[in-house]
């Protein structure tokens, strides 16, 4: 069980790690996993260390951008538990939306997403490992 003040630090985490990405600061949100952290999107590849997510951030902001779309992350039903090594585990639905020049909104495929996050130890948190598992997709569970 989480206590309220640890939960609430941890969707404030989440809203910032997310407003970042869908404000297009790659930087910020790669800054948010440690330097070794990993990022699993199904069916996508696998993507070790912060350099590589940061890479891999500029390259999906660039294409958004082309698109000309602007995309939004709404994370919900959050489940945390404690995990070994003094680690917090997450589990939570995702719901992304984009949104062309338009106002035409096209939700895209659902996810459930499943982090191991570490305390920083000034009251913040870094994601050592993401897993997104699109619900369109069959993926390791």
């Amino acid at each position: 069980m989480t206590d309220s003040d640890t939960y609430f630090q941890l969707q404030q985490f989440y809203a910032k790690q997310m407003q970042n990405l869908d404000g297009g600061d790659a930087d910020a949100f790669a800054a948010s996993f440690t330097a070794d952290g990993v990022f699993v999107h199904y069916p996508h590849d696998e993507v070790q260390g912060r350099d590589a997510i940061l890479t891999a951030t500029r390259e999906g902001v660039a294409r958004t951008r082309a698109l000309g779309v602007v995309r939004r992350h709404w994370f919900g039903m959050l489940e945390v538990t404690a995990g070994p090594d003094s680690t917090i585990c997450t589990r939570y639905s995702a719901i992304t939306s984009a949104v062309n020049a338009d106002g035409e909104v096209r939700l895209e495929p659902t996810c459930m997403v499943e982090d191991v996050l570490v305390a920083t130890g000034d009251g913040g948190y870094l994601n050592h490992r993401r897993t997104v598992r699109r619900d369109d997709v069959e993926g390791p569970k």
